[in-house]
């Protein structure tokens, strides 16, 4: 060519234009959602979208990147509102999005333009979170332009022949639906399937004649319990065949015909031919996917995720056993039997299967069956025990092609299962060849370490059999495990070379997540022999290295990137809470509280799966035990020595629990103490709280904080709040079953939810004391006893000097604001009921709804329990709940209850109104960690608190907890100010509600007087209102010192002197800023004082102040003081 010509000289110029260009277009920023660092948090993104449509864009990001938009933290919203994610380059999903309300909405716009940023071309969406949920009615789900129907039902039988106007799973399978796009809303539990069509269960999606030839987007949800149970044996042409979830996939057409995102956990498929546990016959596309389920055919082509792959498969396992042991009537046996894939025609990368493969027959691989023509295996692994006649397999059973041009290729693979065949048989390929006899099939860089038995000829520790012309290359098997000194190709080493980087010719090493290659994890837990280190493991894939755990080789893997941030999403059949699962990746089991190694708790309280047990975590490092509690993880630990005593060291943040990390998986803590070895120690909060305790078990019994208790034990000064526990029978925020424990001085809010029998907001079942100790939030139970407080009050159980405000919504039995079912020889005396209480049967009551034993001087809300009966009890009128005198045998003077009146006196002195309902007096602390302690700080005013929390307020706005439509009372009034010293340290009191229409000098504080500080304090949404003048977000009037403070809620009233923070000012206010709105009706309004008599320095407000008279002021109403 000559670049001379001006032709030429012009078409280079534009293309190098057009690279320069190019690059230029792709300088682009990212968008990220996280917890910190991030240009938004997760909380602060579902607060927007309660409120309205939200879009994202990378182009809006702060931080330069590649046109991403990455969700790294948690958001949930109720609202019917929409979120929208575009990115010019990849929408990275990897944290849960949940959306429940009706009508709510996603769209996923990878590749987009926006902004300043022009789509690169290959932009995508990806989900490496547990799972997105949109399970309204009718949400709305958009993906790369393309519209879903999103699915949250099962549906019925008939709706395969029929499909009804609400879509359901099973109405995907009419010929109508099978072009359309679908998405799995929420998991669904399909245990129905095991009664449908006579038992033969649910019917498969898509069939040879008309195949399912669009998208079903799983989101990361799973179907429970599915059962397909059709004859293994041949009956007629076409019967019994083409059986999974889905039937037939695809046509090989491109793009048409794709299944990702999706998970079938627990069941069993049956069928003749074409067998899988998700797809029968696959001839499109399998992305991320797994089966849990076990899969046994009589014919052909059978396999734990798609009987026949002739598609392609990526990211994708199966967890069941395959089984094919059948016999035809014509004395023919079952062949191409796979763990992931019976037989395949196309690629299969980055997957694996873990179950056991057991067949009669032929052509049987603990990955794939038979690999034939175009075949192409990468990345991959197999784990389970492999039996069959021949060409057997751990890996591949049979690697048949037409020839050398269509070859079939293993690499960068392994098998570990042991083999078993009659002939052929080989640690990870039984045979090798062609029709021709041309050879070409190739297996590099791969090996294999199981025990091999075969009873017949061609045998081999890596391949029985290999034709000439096939290609065996840098590939290995483990003589010493396999028992085979010899191979059909292959180099044999003895175990410990097996796991020494020099002796693994050929293999590529990886020491860093995203780097090609092989992974050997050292004794001393370095990487690749470093150092000199010996090896612990046989090489495992860098490619399996995940920041999602959903095995023990990825859970291992994590030293890889041991400071990233890992979920978990562990399904059942993954046996991640087994310890065998961890056989030779170097992990040490321990049952010695504080020692170097691992353990598992189980679920009955026994450890490391003993005598059986199934566990209830992943592994946990057993050298983080402690008996001073600082962390969740310590937390967990006191399983290891149940009988020990236990303080709580500092308040501890559980989120972890439910958020899907670290050893929790998704199922949240595991009790501690169960019925074999129950919790029999002392335990201390020390007035401290648990925070976001996540305990999801809805299968398990005796859930909550502690499982089962025993007489011995003793618990108390321990607040748990924000919790969400779920479990079956004995359901209890704090215990499950208290058996003959004491309980006291302890609190449960949060949400509990149980479908047996008792269910209670701070214990399920107590036979027990419970004294001084309260419950608030939702409590909801499908059975019998569904208590506020307790569940079931069993035989010689006390409660004392206890109450609830919590929404109660019972069974067909026993449904009380207090206790569900009171027995005999128990008693409740003292206590009382405060919130809604509903039950689907006849025994429901405010206070109790069932009673045998004895109930004295206690009492319920008539107009806020709905229930003007009780089995125990006395009703009270809802105005009466705030007079001392009403409340009969309680003890107003020692004191051991509290009633706050509006003007912050107590007990309803001179004729004052009460503001709150009884509160207990020993919930007074100095150390504040929730609403109430802020409000007894009414006891004693001139004591010096700190705010060792954020508070969540909510309740303060008459709905739920203990105040009435007033609100809260402000602390310190006209005849005895705030005189004491109050420190937030930084955090933050949210949603505080005070609507006192009889009262002025009103805020958090209603006088702070001289002397008195305020500090380190912020306050964000809810409303503070007064009847006359002096109204502030913080405080009414100050004498004092305010420092260091922000205010967000509104202030208005009917008089004169609002701010934003103070109403009026007569101390000194520093380095604050105020952005609430204020408005009244009288003079004197300021953004963030209405009056200044004093000083304000270093002061801001920015919310808009509005109202009728005289003197409004950005900042100050009317200033008589200092400003500087």
């Amino acid at each position: 060519m000559d670049y001379r010509r001006t032709d030429n000289f012009l078409y280079w110029l534009a293309a190098i234009a057009c690279i320069l260009c190019s690059a230029t277009s792709h300088a682009a920023n990212d968008y990220i959602v996280a917890p910190s660092g991030g240009d938004i948090t997760g909380a602060a993104l579902s607060a927007r979208l309660a409120n309205g449509n939200v879009t994202l864009q990378s182009s809006q990001g702060k931080s330069v990147g590649a046109g991403n938009v990455i969700i790294n933290d948690v958001v949930t919203w109720t609202a019917n509102t929409t979120l929208t994610l575009n990115a010019s380059n990849n929408v990275a999903i990897n944290a849960n999005l949940s959306a429940t309300g009706n009508t709510a909405g996603l769209v996923i716009s990878p590749n987009t333009a926006n902004g300043n940023e022009q789509p690169v071309g290959s932009g995508s969406y990806n989900l490496n979170a547990p799972a997105i949920t949109l399970s309204g009615a009718t949400p709305t789900l958009m993906i790369s332009g393309t519209s879903y129907t999103v699915i949250n039902a099962l549906g019925i039988a008939a709706d395969a022949a029929t499909p009804p106007a609400v879509p359901t799973l099973q109405g995907m399978a009419a010929a109508a639906g099978l072009s359309g796009n679908y998405a799995l809303g929420s998991d669904i539990d399909a245990s129905a399937t095991s009664g449908w069509n006579n038992g033969q269960g649910f019917t498969p999606i898509g069939t040879s004649a008309n195949p399912f030839m669009g998208t079903f987007e799983g989101l990361g949800h799973t179907v429970g319990n599915f059962t397909i149970n059709l004859p293994t044996a041949y009956i007629t042409p076409a019967t019994n065949n083409n059986i999974g979830l889905f039937g037939v996939v695809g046509n090989g057409i491109r793009n048409k015909g794709i299944i990702r995102n999706i998970g079938v956990s627990g069941g069993s498929v049956s069928g003749n031919l074409f067998v899988g546990g998700l797809v029968g016959y696959n001839n499109g596309t399998i992305i991320n996917s797994f089966t849990a389920v076990n899969v046994s055919g009589g014919g052909y082509d059978i396999g734990g995720l798609t009987g026949n792959n002739s598609g392609s498969i990526s990211y994708s396992y199966a967890m069941g056993d395959v089984t094919a042991t059948l016999v035809q009537s014509n004395g023919m046996s079952s062949s191409f039997i796979g763990g992931l894939a019976g037989e395949s025609y196309g690629a299969i990368t980055n997957s694996y299967a873990t179950g056991n493969v057991i067949a009669s027959g032929n052509n049987v691989g603990g990955l794939i069956g038979s690999a034939k023509d175009y075949t192409s295996i990468s990345n991959c692994y197999a784990t389970g025990n492999i039996q069959g006649s021949n060409s057997v397999g751990g890996l591949v059973g049979e690697m048949h092609t037409a020839n050398q041009y269509s070859a079939a290729t293993v690499a960068q693979s392994y098998a570990l299962g042991n083999v078993t065949g009659n002939i052929n048989t080989g640690g990870l390929v039984g045979i090798m060849y062609t029709d021709n006899g041309s050879g070409g099939n190739t297996i590099t860089a791969s090996y294999s370490t199981g025990n091999i038995k075969c009873s017949g000829s061609h045998v081999g520790g890596l391949v029985g059999y290999a034709e000439p012309g096939s290609t065996v290359s840098t590939s290995y098997w483990d003589v010493t495990a396999s028992g085979q000194s010899a191979s059909s190709g292959g180099t044999g080493l003895v175990s410990q070379q097996m796991k020494t980087v020099s002796a693994l010719n050929g293999f590529g090493f990886a020491n860093t997540p995203g780097q090609t290659g092989w992974v050997i994890v050292d004794t001393d837990n370095s990487l690749n022999n470093a150092g000199g280190a010996a090896g612990a493991t046989y090489p495992l894939l860098a490619a399996e290295y995940s920041t999602m755990i959903r095995n023990a080789h990825q859970f291992k893997l994590r030293i890889m990137a041991p400071d990233a941030h890992y979920l978990y999403d562990v399904d059942p059949g993954a046996r991640m809470k087994t310890v065998s699962s961890y056989a030779g990746l170097n992990m040490v089991f321990t049952t010695t509280p504080g020692a170097a190694g691992w353990v598992i708790v189980d679920q009955d309280g026994t450890l490391n799966n003993a005598n059986g047990a199934p566990g209830a975590t992943l592994p946990l490092p057993a050298s983080e035990y402690s008996t001073t509690v600082t962390t969740a993880l310590q937390l967990q630990l006191m399983a290891m020595a149940p009988a020990a005593s236990y303080t709580l060291g500092n308040t501890i943040d559980a989120s972890a629990t439910g958020n899907c990390a670290y050893a929790w998986d998704c199922e949240g803590l595991a009790p501690v103490g169960g019925s074999t070895v129950p919790f029999s120690g002392t335990f201390d909060g020390q007035g401290r709280i648990i925070a976001n305790l996540a305990i999801i078990r809805p299968a398990a019994g005796n859930v909550g904080l502690f499982g089962v208790t025993a007489a011995s034990s003793a618990i108390k000064n321990l607040g748990l709040t924000g919790g969400t526990v779920s479990g079956n029978v004995n359901v209890g925020g704090l215990a499950g079953y208290l058996n003959g424990s004491t309980l006291s001085t302890s609190s449960f809010s949060g949400s509990v939810t149980g479908s047996g029998n008792a269910v209670g907001g701070l214990t399920g079942a107590n036979t027990g004391n419970i004294s001084l100790s309260y419950a608030k939030g939702n409590v909801s139970g499908a059975a019998s006893d569904v208590g506020g407080l307790v569940g079931n009050n069993g035989t010689n159980a006390t409660i004392l000097n206890c109450y609830a405000t919590s929404k109660v919504s019972g069974g067909p039995v026993n449904a009380g604001g207090l206790a569900g079912g009171n027995y005999q020889g128990a008693t409740i005396n003292s206590s009382y009921a405060a919130g809604s209480v509903s039950g689907t049967g006849n025994t429901v009551g405010g206070l109790v709804g069932g009673n045998q034993g004895t109930v004295s001087n206690s009492y319920w809300d008539i107009k806020n329990s709905g229930q003007t009966a009780s089995a125990g009890g006395f009703g009270l009128d809802n105005s009466d709940m705030f007079v001392a005198l009403k409340f009969q045998g309680f003890d107003f003077k020692t004191p051991v209850w509290v009633i706050v009146d509006n003007d912050g006196t107590l007990n309803n002195d001179e004729g004052a109104d009460g503001a709150t309902y009884p509160i207990l007096a020993s919930e007074y602390a100095a150390s504040i960690t929730n609403p109430h302690q802020l409000q007894l700080m009414a006891m004693n005013p001139a004591a010096t608190y700190r705010l060792n929390a954020d508070v969540d307020a909510t309740g303060t706005s008459g709905t739920g907890d203990i105040w009435g439509s007033a609100g809260f009372a402000p602390v310190g009034g006209y005849s005895v100010p705030f005189s004491g010293n109050f420190d937030g340290q930084g955090h933050t009191i949210s949603n505080l509600a005070i609507s006192q229409r009889k009262l002025n000098r009103v805020g958090l504080f209603g006088i702070v007087g001289s002397g008195a500080t305020i500090q380190n304090t912020m306050l964000a949404g809810g409303s503070v209102q007064g009847y006359s003048g002096s109204i502030g977000g913080l405080t009414g009037i100050n004498y004092g010192t305010v420092s260091n403070c922000r205010t967000s809620n509104t202030a208005n009233g009917t008089g004169g002197f609002i701010g934003g923070m103070i109403g009026s000012n007569n101390g000194t206010v520093g380095n604050s800023q105020a952005s609430g709105t204020v408005s009244g009706t009288g003079g004197f309004r300021g953004g963030l004082a209405g009056t200044n008599n004093g000083t304000i320095s270093n002061c801001s407000a920015t919310g808009a102040v509005t109202g009728q008279g005289g003197y409004t002021g950005q900042l100050v109403g009317y200033n008589n003081g200092t400003i500087k």
